[in-house]
């Protein structure tokens, strides 16, 4: 079901011809998206995707969907605007012709009128078909969107991007503005034989966060504040030649990362010396310097420090190990949940006030 403001068609509705486009839908209505489960129908096979539609995603321009069918198939749906290729090729619909129609009127010198798909379109290159016996067929578990981009995480671990962002977001590389071909992001590896799994991803309006299978954290786009938990200014990760390319014309914190970067998550040293265990809240408190930064985490701890989920939100980013602790980073504004009363953005993670802890041991 979806309501709420339908522009470029974006909620997906059953007989969407039979409202205006702009029309604001102020109740749930059906979307025209089913998919019958039988109760008690069971997973025959590990890894895979539950029955049924098992994601959803919207933004303020297009919505998605991910579908494991009774067959086995696992299917990819997008709808909504579809301008800039952020739905992807979406077999015979009118979006074949969004970019003869965009530049055409980008030559005109005005902005491209909405090319809408208004029903929920399957993405067949973004599909598992049941049938498919030679193994390299995508099988999308996670779709995330951004303004005008598509990131869809497979069983394998790759993120693929596509649409349109200025800042980065789509994490091809410098200068890649806008794409519609399922290329791969690459992320940088552990080891030079380990390739990094993807396991999660979120999509902020200006920048993206992915976490590895094993717990490591990298972000792209454009790090306003500190959104991203590191200083962009300092490119030591960068070769010479890399840095002269990536340079951008901008504040000192507002800059580009047009690649993943590893973003390095302190231990808080309560944590490391209780092994996961909460102690008072007056060692708590006592334990968490709001200026000075904790130990890195190595590898080998055996502290369970790795980070399970990252959220990107306007102008911040929220982190979750698998310890229950919370640290934030980006902007002040009161929402990092670190007691901060000034106006300097926080420009690392640094744990909740307290030592938050979702959960104990």
């Amino acid at each position: 079901y979806a309501f709420g403001r339908n522009d470029v068609r974006k909620l997906g509705l059953v007989d969407p011809s039979k409202r205006k486009a702009a029309d604001d839908v102020l109740v749930p209505r059906r979307v025209a998206l089913t998919c019958k489960v039988w109760p008690g129908s069971e997973d025959s096979k590990k890894g895979l995707p539950p029955p049924g539609i098992f994601a959803i995603a919207a933004s303020a321009r297009h919505s998605a969907a991910l579908v494991r069918r009774a067959s086995g198939a696992i299917e990819t749906y997008t709808w909504g605007d579809a301008t800039f290729d952020a739905l992807g090729p979406v077999g015979d619909s009118p979006v074949k012709s969004s970019k003869k129609r965009r530049n055409r009127q980008v030559n005109g010198c005005f902005t491209p009128a909405p090319l809408a798909v208004p029903v929920p379109t399957v993405v067949k290159q973004l599909s598992h078909s049941a049938s498919s016996t030679n193994g390299q067929d995508i099988i999308p578990i996670q779709v995330a969107l951004g303004p005008t981009t598509t990131f869809v995480v497979t069983s394998t671990g790759k993120v693929l991007s596509f649409g349109k962002s200025d800042i980065g977001l789509l994490g091809q590389g410098h200068g890649v503005v806008m794409t519609n071909r399922l290329k791969p992001i690459v992320f940088p590896s552990a080891g030079s034989r380990v390739e990094t799994k993807i396991s999660t991803i979120s999509v902020g309006p200006s920048h993206a966060v992915a976490v590895a299978s094993s717990g490591r954290v990298y972000a792209w786009g454009k790090n306003e504040g500190g959104v991203m938990g590191f200083d962009s200014t300092l490119r030591t990760h960068l070769s010479r030649s890399a840095r002269r390319a990536t340079r951008e014309k901008s504040h000192s914190h507002d800059e580009v990362e047009w690649i993943p970067r590893e973003v390095e998550i302190p231990v808080c040293s309560q944590s490391a010396a209780t092994n996961g265990r909460r102690s008072s809240s007056r060692d708590s408190e006592s334990s968490i310097d709001p200026i000075g930064a904790p130990p890195l985490c190595s590898s080998g701890s055996k502290v369970k420090d790795r980070v399970l989920q990252a959220c990107a939100g306007n102008d911040l980013t929220i982190f979750v190990k698998e310890s229950g602790e919370v640290l934030s980073c980006g902007a002040s504004s009161g929402r990092l949940g670190l007691g901060e009363t000034g106006t300097t953005s926080v420009m690392t993670p640094k744990p909740m006030f307290g030592g938050l802890r979702l959960w104990e041991d």
